[in-house]
């Protein structure tokens, strides 16, 4: 029990590191611009630039790529409902989220998760 408890306590640790770590870079990314960006947007850019130097793919592709490895995972691997998957995914409404699993896969959730 000492044990898991210790594991837990380590793993938040870490993810409050990391937190911290990204919002440090979020705050030297601020200070080593000449001209300040006033949009989220102007910041998100950057990363977009980064990302596509980096891998060949924009932010937006990667962000992609992980939904639709999270919902395949869910989908085919949980018993979760389309309501529960479209919550834990953060979707606005199961409509949406049957329009976007359509868009990406050609068939409805229901149709992906049976298939």
């Amino acid at each position: 029990m000492l044990s898991q408890v210790g594991n837990e306590l380590s793993t938040l640790n870490h993810k409050q590191s990391t937190s911290q770590s990204h919002f440090q870079r979020f705050l030297d990314l601020l200070h080593a611009n000449d001209v300040k960006r006033h949009t989220v947007e102007a910041y998100a850019s950057e990363l977009t630039a980064v990302c596509k130097k980096n891998s060949g793919k924009t932010a937006n592709e990667w962000i992609t790529e992980q939904v639709l490895e999270d919902i395949r995972y869910y989908l085919r691997q949980t018993d979760l409902s389309i309501k529960q998957i479209c919550d834990k995914l953060a979707f606005p409404n199961p409509s949406f989220f049957g329009k976007y699993v359509k868009d990406h896969f050609g068939m409805t959730p229901l149709e992906f998760r049976n298939n």
